[in-house]
């Protein structure tokens, strides 16, 4: 069986974050130089997640791509956000979907012609659609590749290791950094990943402190874009493939304290969830005991600091776009202790509109600019003359 190659999983991985249709009969589509069948495609906008079936005409292989975060996509941050405080994907069954699409496609190209080998079904995706592809790889017995993905064996249930699939990463990268993965990691490193950490002040001895790793997570947004792998200075074409390995490998110590100490923070804010989870149920305890008798309400009783929580913002009111820091913080925590759904989605909204989330929101995309400057300016501008 020939597989696609590793540029061509990234450029599907790239590719996934258009809208595609299923191609008509006889009909393909080009994508990095390859032609492809669109199979199947599966979105659902209640949560965010969006997916496609390609086939591969070379190879006869089909690729379940899932999408990633999309930056500005409210669902997608909150799937994000179960991932590290709940160990859950409230998408994964959406990916499971689209995989049984895979099987149904391949079942109808077998039967159209027995003759032909039983296509592969092969799993990819990119940041969160990393997460799902292996997932679905571990569920359904599949190999596939990622690019930057948030590791699946943070997600209950989901083994560490195994060579069935291959993640490639970026050595600064704070998503893939943030949980152990299924599958083996390849971990590619550029100048600009070993200048920023050495920046933080992690260095190849160790002794590093979790902090650190918030202040270079914050300046590697770049580092963490499908674009790193896909067009003609993709890291994974040659020389800059070989160079990469060269460079993970010289500072692998580094890089290992960074993804530690990232992994670290994640764990740290899966705990608290945990925390505020317990807290919540309190706090409902609490309440039903205040509703049937006011004298309930003693500052000796054991639920005391739930009842502190009642004090928390009115999250059926929008938060003020020009509210504090600390007003969005308390906002934000409330919103997602919430377990009204409906409420917890509009005050999520409501704090995407707020001031805070605007300048992240710019700094963010000033990251990517920057990044793209970077990745111009180290471009080979042609033979240079001698006179």
């Amino acid at each position: 069986m020939n597989y696609p190659t590793t540029q061509q999983y990234a450029d599907l991985a790239d590719d996934v974050y258009n809208d595609r249709r299923v191609t008509p009969p006889n009909k393909t589509v080009i994508i990095g130089g390859n032609h492809y069948k669109v199979l199947a495609v599966h979105a659902n906008p209640q949560n965010g997640y969006y997916g496609a079936v390609y086939q591969d005409i070379k190879t006869n292989a089909v690729i379940v791509t899932h999408r990633g975060t999309e930056p500005l996509t409210l669902k997608d941050w909150q799937t994000n956000w179960g991932m590290v405080a709940d160990k859950t994907n409230r998408q994964a069954n959406d990916a499971n979907k689209l995989t049984e699409l895979a099987f149904d496609e391949v079942n109808k190209i077998y039967r159209k012609d027995t003759s032909r080998p039983t296509p592969t079904i092969l799993q990819n995706g990119h940041s969160l659609g990393g997460n799902h592809a292996q997932t679905q790889a571990y569920r359904h017995g599949q190999r596939g590749v990622t690019f930057n993905a948030y590791g699946a064996a943070a997600i209950k249930g989901i083994p560490e290791g195994g060579d069935r699939v291959t993640n490639y990463i970026r050595a600064s990268d704070p998503v893939a950094a943030a949980a152990p993965h299924y599958g083996r990691e390849v971990l590619l490193a550029t100048g600009n990943d070993i200048s920023r950490l050495k920046q933080q002040g992690y260095g190849n001895s160790g002794d590093n402190m979790a902090s650190r790793a918030f202040l270079t997570s914050g300046q590697s947004v770049g580092a963490h874009l499908i674009g790193n792998f896909t067009g003609p200075d993709s890291i994974l074409s040659e020389p800059n493939y070989s160079r990469a390995r060269r460079l993970a490998d010289e500072n692998r110590h580094m890089i290992e304290d960074y993804r530690g100490d990232v992994e670290k923070v994640r764990g740290g804010i899966h705990q608290i969830k945990q925390n505020f989870d317990k807290t919540q149920e309190m706090y409902h305890k609490t309440r039903e005991l205040i509703d049937k008798d006011p004298n309930n309400m003693s500052y000796n009783d054991p639920l005391q600091p739930a009842f502190l929580l009642g004090r928390a913002p009115d999250i059926s009111q929008p938060l003020p776009p020009n509210a504090s820091d600390a007003e969005f913080i308390d906002y934000a925590f409330a919103a997602l202790l919430s377990d009204d759904e409906e409420l917890h989605d509009k005050a999520l909204e409501s704090l995407m509109a707020s001031d805070q989330a605007k300048q992240f929101e710019r700094e963010s995309m000033q990251a990517a600019i920057d990044y793209d400057r970077e990745q111009e300016m180290l471009r080979p501008r042609g033979p240079v003359m001698s006179l």
